[in-house]
């Protein structure tokens, strides 16, 4: 027999749609990496791709502390180069400010990068890894339990 997992589940009773200061150049989709002091950061899918998804290298931020107040800003990039535009890659915060992100494609290419984004200054480092990298993969999901990263799927 199966062990039971203790779950509970937060029902939200409604959605509210956050107003935005930085207009988003085109519809895209978000990879969600962290929900830490009510700020919620997406690293965003600056290029279009046709016939294909778009790939965009930029950064939003959603301040939430006021439920009616909230808007989306974009995060201006500090010092070092930022990653090159991709899709369908994950996103994770590894602390308070630190956001990771690994994988995913563009038109020519999948990735196995990893790539570290300094929340409070905007700063990139691509991450030098050392030992087995995963291989270059789009599509997967990535989940931090405790010091830990795992990658699944993709």
């Amino acid at each position: 027999m199966a062990p039971r997992l203790g779950f509970k589940v937060l029902l939200i009773a409604y959605w509210l749609r956050p107003r935005s200061s930085a207009p988003l150049k085109a519809a895209r989709s978000v990879v969600p990496s962290s929900s830490r002091d009510q700020e919620v950061q997406a690293y965003l899918d600056d290029e279009e791709l046709p016939g294909k998804a778009n790939a965009f290298n930029d950064v939003f931020i959603c301040d939430c502390h006021e439920p009616t107040t909230t808007q989306w800003r974009s995060l201006t990039s500090g010092a070092g180069p930022a990653p090159p535009p991709r899709a369908r890659h994950t996103a994770v915060a590894i602390d308070d400010k630190r956001l990771l992100i690994f994988g995913g494609i563009d038109m020519k290419r999948r990735y196995n990068d990893t790539w570290v984004l300094n929340t409070k200054t905007g700063a990139w480092v691509e991450i030098v890894v050392h030992g087995e990298t995963p291989p270059a993969r789009a599509h997967h999901t990535i989940t931090r339990v405790g010091d830990c990263l795992y990658i699944f799927g993709g």
